[in-house]
């Protein structure tokens, strides 16, 4: 389908700068973009319901009220919805009835264990899910997430590596003994950079705990993507850790893919996706990474596949 001209609109949450590359995207691909964030409560919104039982929820209505409210007199192509956590099923509703013309599309890129959207598949026209389990289950379309052109810059960069690993990812206790467990074993004979994202006040506790965090490997703010970037154009191999109740493959595992890079993950259900792929290996402790990290990359046409323009163009089409 040609995507010039048409007209969407979007409603997404804030995260990490990836509901922007979204809409970039979607201008890229010659689509006028209305845009409205899904709503997030404050702190003071969820203390305020403990005194008021209903402010949270008048507050909520009134949000998406607005929104049906501003948008009545637009036509758009597309309703496309993405990681809809929050939002409530009568606005969808109402939405779509006073644009009979939208074809609805829902994206999860969470799955079904942590939010329940079932009930959605008789309200929007497909749904698409990351998660492999989510899909074979309960036959929604499976379309896995994507990396933005920025990732190609990062990849194309040659010049020699400063870093053998790299690991980024949101603090979890699972995750930082996973990476402590690689370092323990790599330190001496690896370059290993670690980025690992919580609050402050998590830091203080679990490290009053007991727990081994290194203070050299930890950061209070989301990681600016343009630094995530220069790091990924300076390490040879990215590592990624997906925990055991998550079957889709996280965005770093795209985005390594999108940057050219070779990639170790833990996830088994990455074979599904890349069977014979000599860029990947799955980890197993008992086995040495080293003789991966010392093969050259190759490349792979089916690269492409996981753009955030073929993302788009799949949901759309």
């Amino acid at each position: 389908m040609e995507l010039k001209g048409k007209t969407v609109f979007l409603l997404a949450p804030k995260f990490y700068g990836y509901e922007n590359r979204i809409v970039a995207a979607l201008k890229e691909e010659g689509l006028d973009v209305a845009f409205e964030y899904i709503y997030k409560p404050s702190r003071a919104e969820r203390y305020m319901t403990k005194i008021h039982k209903n402010y949270l929820s008048r507050q909520i209505k009134g949000y998406y009220d607005g929104i049906i409210s501003k948008y009545t007199h637009y036509h758009f192509d597309f309703f496309l919805v993405v990681d809809g956590k929050g939002v409530p099923g009568a606005f969808l509703q109402e939405f779509l009835l006073n644009h009979p013309e939208s074809r609805s599309v829902y994206y999860s890129w969470d799955s079904l264990q942590y939010f329940d959207y079932l009930s959605w598949l008789k309200i929007f026209s497909r749904v698409f899910t990351f998660d492999y389990k989510d899909s074979k289950e309960y036959g929604i379309e499976y379309l896995p997430l994507f990396y933005s052109p920025e990732l190609e810059t990062a990849g194309n960069i040659k010049e020699e590596k400063k870093y053998d690993l790299l690991f980024i990812a949101s603090y979890k206790e699972s995750r930082l003994d996973f990476i402590n467990s690689v370092v323990d074993k790599y330190q001496n004979s690896l370059k290993i950079k670690v980025v690992l994202f919580l609050s402050i006040y998590r830091f203080i506790i679990d490290r009053i705990r007991g727990k081994r965090i290194r203070r050299e490997d930890v950061v209070f703010r989301p990681l600016p993507f343009e630094s995530y970037l220069d790091l990924l154009s300076k390490t040879k191999v990215v590592l990624d850790y997906t925990a055991a109740t998550q079957t889709g493959l996280p965005m770093r595992i795209p985005e390594a893919i999108g940057a050219r890079k070779k990639l170790i993950t833990n996830n088994e259900n990455v074979r599904q996706e890349f069977d014979t792929s000599s860029n990947i290996l799955v980890y197993k402790e008992y086995e040495d990474i080293r003789p991966f990290l010392e093969s050259e990359y190759t490349e792979m046409p089916e690269r492409i596949k996981y753009s955030i323009s073929s993302w788009i163009r799949t949901m759309l089409s």
